[in-house]
């Protein structure tokens, strides 16, 4: 996260104390140090530097420093190097942040206020509105070095405006890596605040109740999008100036770091004084750390923004864990454990930001369910473990992680829809693409996908949704949810005959939905060319012909070729080319608005590995071509699969023909 850290210094009785908190950050993040200070070009009577007389040559200068600097650290057991530059601390040190990729720079300040903070203790704010990096403030005498449980609580200033985005995302990030509570505070000054809710008539508590409410909920929004949800979040409101507040709340809360926006008043430059920033750095009794959040500093926060939008989601929640089933039923929490250990071994937070989950609310489940079923799955959490249909069984936690599961699909897709991700993957149980409206089958409770669809057409406005499932096992219930709508086309490749022995070429609709079902069941024995082959062949000419608004994939990964309950033969390599697939399809008809569900595979390792090649696809860390693996496949087995899904389907979609989908 932090790979250099910059210890800014004087040559003051604070020195060790600056230097403490430096090597203890490096030493928490594995970060390269470097302990900087600058030689000024008159003698510096008040920090005591052995700086230059004039007339002294500046090399002699900057050497005699990088001794004492070495001094000054010796008998330290930390790897570290000197950096020594020639003029004013700030002036020098901004150039040097740049060419040296610095990630954090850490300083002291001495809390003056009055005139002593106007003559000469202005250097930390100097450099809070200056440099394009962070700035770790440390207030000598009051915020010592934390020990080995770390920090514990993070206080984030946030004004709730778009500029935020990059205070909230560095609190976030901190805060999972000392794995802090973090809570976002926003201190209102008057008694309504009209950016954030309208005027409304009524008494004076009513309103402010209300817009408490509202600012809450938005100060949640905003840590759901960022905050990693082991860290446990909360959001506060409080009346009054925020310079003043904000300390006094994280002293009572014991935090042991405030973190605060710095952004620009003025157009000639940027001024602190007077402001939020300025007040927490002069108030604060913990560290305080200043993030750049304007223009000038950084195209860094825009880029993050930036990423954010375009970044994978992954969308998790160890409490689908609680979903108990017998230990040798195949549908069992060591599936789902065994990606959330791949998840932290292979470190993907650090690529992909993880979305919190949401449980879905009844009425959520009322798109497509039946009332009476959902009460039936709901008094299931009396239970403490059975049989809810003849292969599915529920325990205590399955009615929550069933909520979850299609939680997680719904905040999924309102995530990707609203633009806040470019595609996501929702790593949840029990899977659904089996549930029925009024029953559960196939290991599946609640259909998430369906639901997801639904909610996507009737709660976001969204006109068409494709839904594509690659599942060894044919999504029956998908399917009748949706076998009379023209506005949700249902493509499926799945293995046949095999349970639920539906899915067949001649499965086409109902009424207004004919045609917009189409399912292409195979032998058992295709694998990763003839997957690629007819995602090609068949679904990308038809996706193109339908365009849909969003993509929604029900990701099974039981048709690898090591999976006890397929007979497909695909690998890691078969997975990313119909992801890649996907990506084209979703990228030419929606903006690349897709999201993918997991649904089926029951060798833990296998399922493993399969979902992570998938998120290298979805991130761009792999770039398998879909027609290079195309080209690998069985010409015999594409003839047979094509023709006859053309000759079915070629009446409703003109772009099929026997000539291009067997080519």
């Amino acid at each position: 996260m932090l790979k250099t850290i910059l210890c800014a210094t004087d040559f003051s009785e604070h020195f060790r104390f600056t230097v403490d908190w430096g090597i203890w950050l490096s030493d928490w993040f594995s970060s390269r140090l470097l302990v900087f200070h600058a030689v000024p070009s008159t003698r510096d009577t008040l920090y005591a530097s052995d700086a230059t007389v004039t007339g002294r040559r500046i090399d002699a200068d900057v050497e005699k420093t990088r001794e004492r600097l070495e001094t000054m650290m010796a008998g330290r057991q930390v790897d570290w190097e000197p950096l020594v530059s020639y003029g004013d601390s700030v002036e020098t040190l901004v150039p040097m942040v740049e060419s040296q990729r610095i990630d954090l720079v850490v300083a002291a300040s001495y809390g003056m206020t009055g005139i002593r903070r106007v003559l000469l203790g202005t250097v930390v704010e100097r450099m809070a509105r200056s440099l394009n990096c962070p700035l770790w403030v440390v207030r000598v005498n009051r915020a010592s070095v934390p020990g080995r449980e770390g920090i514990r609580r993070i206080v984030v200033a946030c004004d709730l405006s778009e500029q935020s985005a990059s205070v909230i995302e560095m609190a976030a990030k901190m805060a999972g890596a000392f794995e802090a509570e973090l809570t976002l505070v926003h201190s209102m000054e008057a008694p309504l605040d009209e950016e954030v809710a309208e005027p409304t008539e009524g008494p004076f508590e009513e309103v402010q109740q209300e817009l408490q409410k509202r600012l809450r909920e938005r100060m949640e929004r905003m840590l759901s999008r960022a905050s990693n949800p082991k860290v446990p979040i909360d959001a506060a409101v409080l009346q009054g100036h925020p310079g003043e507040q904000i300390p006094g709340y994280a002293r009572r809360r014991k935090a042991d770091l405030i973190v605060v926006g710095v952004r620009p008043i003025g157009k000639a430059k940027k001024v602190l004084r007077g402001s939020t920033t300025e007040l927490v750095l002069r108030r604060s009794h913990c560290a305080v750390l200043a993030v750049p959040q304007d223009a000038a500093a950084g195209s860094r926060g825009q880029d993050a923004a930036r990423s954010s939008m375009s970044a994978t989601g992954i969308i998790q929640d160890h409490r689908c864990l609680d979903h108990l089933t017998d230990d040798a039923h195949p549908e069992n929490a060591r599936r789902l454990a065994a990606v959330y250990d791949m998840l932290d071994r292979e470190k993907i937070q650090e690529r992909c930001p993880r979305i919190p989950i949401q449980p879905a609310d009844p009425e959520d489940l009322l798109l497509l369910h039946a009332p009476e079923y959902i009460e039936k799955v709901a008094a299931t959490e009396e239970w403490e473990f059975g049989p809810i249909g003849p292969d599915t069984q529920v325990s205590a936690g399955s009615y929550l992680a069933a909520r979850l599961a299609v939680g997680g699909v719904l905040g999924g897709i309102r995530e990707v829809v609203e633009g806040r991700l470019k595609n996501a993957l929702v790593l949840v149980r029990p899977p659904g693409h089996h549930a029925e409206r009024s029953r559960a089958m196939g290991y599946c409770l609640f259909n998430n996908i369906a639901l997801g669809a639904a909610y996507a057409r009737q709660r976001l406005g969204l006109e068409r949704v494709l839904i594509v499932d690659w599942d060894v096992h044919h999504g029956n219930g998908t399917q009748h949810f949706f076998e009379r709508d023209p506005t949700v086309l249902f493509f499926s490749i799945h293995q046949y005959p095999h349970f639920p022995k539906t899915g067949f070429f001649t499965e086409t609709g109902i009424g207004p939905g004919e045609g917009f079902t189409i399912n292409i069941p195979l032998p058992r024995g295709y694998g990763d060319g003839e997957y690629a082959a007819l995602m090609e062949s068949i679904l990308a000419p038809v996706a193109k012909a339908f365009s849909p608004d969003l993509v929604l994939v029900s990701a099974g990964f039981d048709l690898h070729r090591d999976d006890p309950l397929g007979g497909m033969r695909l690998t890691d390599t078969g997975f990313a080319a119909m992801t890649r697939s996907l990506m084209n399809i979703s990228e030419s008809c929606c903006g690349g608005k897709m999201v993918l569900v997991l649904e089926g595979g029951y060798e833990p390792r296998v399922l493993a590995a399969s979902v992570l090649s998938v998120i290298d696809e979805l991130t761009d860390r792999t770039r398998t071509d879909p027609a290079a693996v195309a080209a690998t496949a069985n010409r015999r087995k594409i003839r047979y699969a094509v023709t006859r899904c053309v000759q079915v389907q070629q009446r409703f979609w003109g772009t099929l023909t026997l000539k291009g989908g067997a080519s």
